[in-house]
């Protein structure tokens, strides 16, 4: 009960967004606004609910004129199971309130007009959550399952990349057939900016990454895997290669035969004693 008061505690809304409502009132339209927000902050509530679930650490939820962000205090180091089941706990919000609104409709408890409103704005939010754009549901999946193939830094530039290239032709789309439909500006806007954002602070998520992987909980990363190097590779090469929801095992190949270290051991080498440009070969030389 403690958590879920904390949950609405930590919910924050923007101060634009008080005034999009006092538009709203002046312009009638503010039944629909107070349905679409509702939607959204049961949206985010539903991400909020399921890191709960999984004990991470949720700092606040912000509710835009545009939307709502949950902001989970994360790094990239949890199961990925965990990460596809918070990431789709939002969009199952939305299947629950359809399937709510057709018992409901069925049950007359609620209006045709009401039951044809309350499905639009649901499917709405529920298809633009999943489009592959960063940082929303569909390009927190596409990170994900990027993360399956590559390293935590290759997965998360090209899901920015691929996010850039889609929302540009949404935005070239909306110039033809949605040019005065501010809303959808104003998100798009959004959108662009986090991306931006996102690319600038790119490193700083990936050290991030890594300084949570060498301090955090080592039991979050169920998956041992081995990683082949040669003994020449710099260490800030070699750990640029690290992958989500896997722990490495170093294996060092060299003319005398394998040697293998820890991923830990890269990482105190990296961050503690600052031998960013040694190679793999003088770190082993070194343990």
């Amino acid at each position: 009960m403690n958590n879920f008061f904390h949950l609405f505690r930590s919910t924050h809304i923007h101060p634009l967004l008080w005034a999009i409502l006092a538009i709203g009132i002046m312009t009638g339209h503010i039944y629909d606004l107070i349905l679409l927000f509702s939607l959204v902050l049961l949206h985010e509530l539903g991400h909020v609910f399921a890191a709960s679930f999984f004990s991470w650490k949720i700092k606040k939820i912000m509710l835009f004129p545009f939307g709502g962000v949950a902001e989970i205090d994360e790094y990239g180091n949890r199961p990925l199971y965990q990460e596809v089941v918070v990431i789709l706990s939002g969009p199952f919000v939305h299947l629950i309130l359809m399937l709510g609104s057709f018992i409901a409709l069925s049950s007359s408890l609620i209006t045709h007009e009401f039951y044809e409103q309350f499905m639009f704005h649901n499917v709405l939010l529920l298809c633009f959550n999943l489009l592959p754009i960063y940082p929303l549901d569909g390009g927190k999946l596409m990170f994900v399952s990027f993360s399956l193939f590559d390293s935590f830094q290759k997965s998360f530039e090209k899901t920015l990349r691929i996010s850039a290239v889609f929302l540009l032709c949404i935005a070239v789309v909306a110039l033809f057939l949605y040019s005065t439909h501010l809303h959808l500006w104003m998100v798009l806007c959004y959108l662009c900016y986090s991306l931006y954002y996102e690319w600038k602070q790119r490193d700083y998520l990936y050290i991030r990454f890594l300084l949570d992987r060498y301090y955090g909980k080592g039991e979050t990363i169920l998956d041992l895997s081995p990683l082949a190097v040669n003994g020449g590779e710099k260490i800030y090469h070699i750990i640029r290669k690290f992958k989500r929801g896997q722990k490495h095992i170093i294996i060092v190949e060299e003319k005398e035969g394998r040697k293998q270290l820890d991923e830990n051991e890269l990482l105190h080498a990296y961050f503690v004693d600052k031998r960013i440009n040694d190679s793999i070969d003088e770190l082993v030389a070194f343990y």
